[in-house]
């Protein structure tokens, strides 16, 4: 839809133009310059260039914990949009933030010779382990990942590895990685194992606690409530869970085979950028406008806190800042900005 409705307007795309500096003329962002090419801009320059999540440097600098296994495709979110604010001088904030989302991987699943993560959803209902083989926190919340940054007293990250642990229930009823269908036969990769004694062995957790973590899991569902991390409270939780069983996300893990499944700390995006006012303007440390210059999306800093409410909010904020910062910059040329 947005294809068609740029062309009608008379819109012209410039593919293979990566933005390399911003062209700036007495303290006013007047264009840009890419690998090849330099473009004047009539009225302003808005970055929405995404975020930074594919920057292993700056994703080490900024975040609190190291994002494996990205489902967004490689080369799309390098961090050009922290490069091209600090030089003209924007003041950076939300650095620290990202759209925290847990993954797997599909091994051998790649784009240009790098790897590509999987979303984790359905078998987010399922109990996740850490690497004592305890649970760690609501697995079915929306903001589950944040239990990956946690760390210890030295600085190390407490719940990295984490896997989810499934029986031969899941795989008989739901889909594995929204691929291999139920019936289907086992991916040469998926781990799995006669007993939870065994599985504990390849996934190299401590037995005895996985299997305590296990029943003391399969006596909350038999009770039909999390009473340690209460998983199934929230209409988000019930709405993705499995609504013709008698409870949406808990049901027991204790049919032989078991399976793990790895799940990786990741992001759909990260959402720290360059700090920018309610138009979308971009501004300095002193809290100055820096003229020509907005920005929108996961480009720019986040204007929320740090939890995910829904899916669709970088769609949500990109769209409506951009139009905010369109608007304004067009009411300010003919004297009438709010």
């Amino acid at each position: 839809m947005l294809r068609p409705a740029c062309v009608d307007r008379g819109v012209i795309v410039h593919t293979n133009s990566r933005v390399v500096k911003l062209i700036v003329k007495n303290d006013r962002v007047i264009g840009v310059e890419t690998q090849s090419a330099r473009f004047s801009a009539s009225r302003a320059v808005i970055l929405a260039n995404g975020g930074f999540e594919q920057n292993a440097e700056m994703v080490a600098e900024f975040l609190p914990a190291p994002m494996e296994h990205l489902p967004t495709p490689p080369g799309l979110a390098t961090g050009d949009n922290v490069d091209l604010a600090l030089q003209v001088g924007a003041a950076l904030d939300r650095t620290d933030t990202s759209w925290n989302w847990p993954s797997s991987q599909i091994p051998g699943k790649a784009y240009e010779g790098r790897t590509i993560g999987d979303l984790m959803l359905g078998e987010r209902m399922l109990p996740h382990r850490n690497k004592h083989g305890e649970r760690f926190c609501n697995e079915a919340a929306h903001n589950v990942a944040f239990a990956f940054e946690e760390r210890d007293a030295l600085g190390s990250l407490v719940n990295v590895p984490a896997w989810a642990i499934l029986d031969s229930q899941y795989r008989a009823k739901y889909p594995l990685m929204f691929k291999y269908m139920p019936g289907s036969r086992d991916p040469a990769w998926l781990i799995k194992a006669g007993t939870l004694g065994e599985l504990a062995g390849k996934i190299g957790v401590d037995a005895e606690r996985l299997r305590q973590t296990i029943s003391r899991f399969n006596a909350n569902v038999q009770a039909g409530r999390d009473l340690d991390f209460g998983r199934g409270q929230s209409g988000y939780e019930r709405a993705l869970g499995d609504r013709r069983a008698m409870h949406s996300n808990l049901g027991a893990v204790d049919t032989s085979p078991y399976y793990a499944l790895p799940v990786y700390s990741s992001a759909v995006g990260t959402r720290g950028g360059a700090k920018t006012d309610e138009h979308g303007r971009v501004l300095r440390s002193d809290g100055t406008v820096i003229v020509g210059l907005c920005g929108a999306g996961n480009a720019v800093a986040g204007f929320f806190g740090r939890n995910i409410m829904a899916g669709g909010v970088t769609i949500m904020s990109a769209m409506t800042f951009a139009r905010r910062a369109i608007l304004h910059t067009l009411r300010a040329e003919r004297g009438s900005a709010i």
